[in-house]
């Protein structure tokens, strides 16, 4: 995880969406307990713990890897379209979310958190399949891993 001394990104961003899969699935089973008192609890500290893993890791590392990844050919395009992305999703988010855990509409508030595991969990695995580690490379040398078609998670070892 360390390399001359700082962290590679795409490891540090797969521990990070682990950690939230984990803090969704005990939001999840906690809201399926008989103790609502001891759920309400639970659920307060896990999404305290989500919000700061996703402040401090991911939200942190998503910049620098937004800007370092694309290859240059289609780098403008590449981050207006993370960034176009990221803000559709937080719209969508903003709109169901309420909905989700409102008593009168879905009525699921805790279980929602399964609903945010499927979808992290699809961001996990595009993140491990997709990503590729930009740390110690040029621009140049990011354009000849993506001529070569070598896969993300390979462009670390890749000489």
């Amino acid at each position: 995880m360390i390399c001359n001394g700082t962290v590679l990104q795409r490891i540090l961003y797969l521990v990070g969406i682990v950690d939230l899969e984990i803090c969704l699935l005990i939001v999840g089973f906690v809201a399926l307990s008989p103790s609502e008192k001891v759920a309400q609890w639970v659920t307060g500290g896990m999404l305290v713990l989500f919000t700061f893993v996703y402040d401090c890791i991911l939200e942190s590392v998503c910049h620098s890897l937004v800007s370092e990844s694309p290859s240059l050919t289609v780098y403008n395009r590449t981050v207006v379209l993370a960034r176009t992305a990221y803000n559709v999703v937080g719209i969508l988010n903003n709109i169901n979310t309420p909905r989700m855990i409102s008593p009168t509409a879905c009525g699921w508030p805790g279980k929602s958190g399964f609903f945010f595991c499927g979808s992290c969990l699809l961001c996990l695995l595009w993140v491990f399949f997709r990503l590729p580690e930009p740390k110690g490379r040029t621009f140049a040398e990011i354009d000849i891993l993506y001529e070569r078609r070598v896969a993300a998670r390979k462009f670390r070892d890749t000489s």
